[in-house]
């Protein structure tokens, strides 16, 4: 089972996304060199700081596609407005990636109690899902995007699917056959016509323990041993276990041990097979968390130092108009954050305006050295990158088209 086979934080469908994939092996062919002019490397570490890697992939898409684009920035806003979701749902997700490393082990179990840690590991999975559903349930008036919502959804549809159902059944039976331990078993050995051991096998398994017969104080004064099995011969003992000389009945005991250490492996691999089956590319809904909660924590803290961050306007592709109001440059807020991380950068950072249209389509830019011109023209290439990106742009208003 698959997450991202009923939704994608990234992308409305699967149409969307592969035409978003074409798109960027299209581009992969061009110069890269604008990488570089516009310092992405870094614009990427502040966007998504514990996962740059899936920013940097998404500004090689210079999606044009604005179903795609308003898809994603209603998903951020979610993530804005509802910074739970980068808090309480995030450590839930957190414990269900941490749940599948209890299972690494499984090819060495070699103990029912072993098994039993393995069964826990899939009951708290399973309790997981339920505190994943509770959450949605509490912040699901505030939750608008369709992608957050069909997130809620697959979770909510969850329990009642035909894994989850067989896991929770399979627990409730297991936890049933643990809370009866196996403590003992019923051997038959059959003999021929001369009294020769001819055979032998398993019978039957007890939850208690067969004692031998005990002495008249036992049975009067503490009944210890009323309604027991009672040997009729001598008790051997397993000098494995005990830690004692070898006893006759050693290679019986060793007998045993390969059978229910066989029968724990096959429990264990029937576990192991459950939790796989599930959330297959957990790790792939984790790096989308990534995008959305870093980016989310990075509008939030640009205002705080009271910069600007907005949602672009796109426009059809035929309207050739670009108007950006109060445009910063984001590295070289970076550089200021990294001097004096509390500071207000209002007074440092001066942004400017940019309007292209029929009025005018070109400008030229001049001035001194070190008078601005590469961070203005590097601002303007972070804001178009960032909304094509389907993320808020460093500046207080974008519109332009796409094409």
């Amino acid at each position: 089972m698959k997450i991202t086979d009923y939704v994608d934080l990234f992308y409305p469908s699967a149409e969307a996304e592969e035409y978003a994939k074409k798109r960027q092996k299209k581009y992969e062919n061009y110069p890269q060199d604008f990488m570089v002019n516009l310092e992405t490397d870094n614009i990427a570490k502040l966007i998504a700081p514990m996962n740059f890697a899936v920013a940097t992939s998404k500004m090689k898409e210079f999606t044009d596609d604005i179903e795609t684009l308003d898809y994603r920035l209603d998903c951020l806003e979610d993530f804005m407005n509802v910074p739970e979701l980068n808090g309480r749902f995030r450590q839930l997700i957190n414990e269900l990636a941490g749940n599948r490393i209890d299972f690494s082990d499984v090819d060495c179990v070699n103990s029912f109690m072993q098994i039993k840690t393995h069964m826990d590991s899939l009951e708290e999975f399973l309790g997981c899902i339920e505190n994943i559903n509770r959450f949605f349930a509490k912040y699901n008036h505030a939750i608008k995007s369709v992608a957050v919502k069909r997130l809620a959804q697959f979770f909510e549809k969850l329990p009642k699917s035909e894994n989850i159902f067989e896991i929770a059944y399979s627990i409730s039976q297991l936890k049933d056959t643990f809370s009866k331990t196996i403590r003992s078993v019923k051997i038959g050995v059959n003999f021929d016509s001369a009294m020769n051991p001819d055979s032998a096998g398993l019978l039957e398994i007890g939850y208690d323990k067969i004692y031998p017969k005990g002495n008249i104080l036992e049975k009067l004064v503490f009944k210890s041993f009323a309604g027991r099995e009672q040997f009729i011969g001598e008790e051997h003992f397993n000098s494995a276990t005990r830690h004692t000389p070898i006893d006759i009945d050693t290679a019986l005991f060793r007998e045993l041990s390969k059978y229910t250490k066989e029968f724990a492996l096959r429990i264990a691999a029937a576990l192991k097979s459950y939790r796989s089956s599930v959330f297959s590319d957990l790790s792939e809904l984790e790096s989308q968390l990534d995008f959305y909660g870093g980016a989310a924590q990075f509008i939030s803290s640009v205002r705080a130092r009271g910069m600007k961050m907005c949602r672009p306007k796109f426009l059809p592709s035929e309207k050739r108009v670009t108007r950006l109001k109060n445009v910063f440059d984001l590295n070289f807020y970076r550089q200021l954050v990294t001097q004096n991380p509390q500071e207000i950068l209002t007074e440092k950072i001066v942004a400017n305006d940019i309007d292209m249209s029929d009025y005018a389509r070109f400008y030229m830019v001049t001035g001194a050295n070190n008078g601005g011109k590469t961070t203005f023209a590097r601002a303007v290439g972070v804001c178009h990158l960032m909304a094509q990106m389907g993320l808020y742009v460093p500046v207080g208003s974008l519109r332009f088209p796409l094409s």
